[in-house]
């Protein structure tokens, strides 16, 4: 579980606050924030973006569905980021276009 788990969070955009920002501020002065940004998990969110889009996007749906943000970013870890290329699995499938003319001149 995440220090900022329970940090106030104005729904009304994506932008927190001045509630979160002093939330915020409070858990960087405890150093409960430290834990959050080790250098294990700095490597392994590297490591999910350069997987590219499609990974992140599935990491993001099973942190929607529950999964513990370590687990998913242990998960993904695993894999090597040239698979998903090689694969073709790095891509959304909003960014393939495939033109069709039909055979006509």
């Amino acid at each position: 579980m995440n220090a900022l788990d329970n940090a106030p969070f104005d729904d009304d955009c994506m932008l927190a606050g001045p509630e979160f920002v002093d939330r915020r501020l409070e858990l960087c002065a405890t150093g409960s924030v430290a834990g959050s940004r080790s250098p294990r998990r700095q490597r392994l969110v590297a490591h999910l973006h350069a997987c590219g889009p499609r990974p992140v996007f599935e990491a993001l749906l099973e942190l929607e569905a529950g999964c513990s943000l370590d687990e998913v970013l242990e998960r993904y870890g695993r894999i090597p980021a040239r698979i998903y290329h090689v694969l073709g699995a790095d891509v959304l499938s909003i960014d393939v276009l495939a033109v069709v003319d039909g055979g006509q001149p």
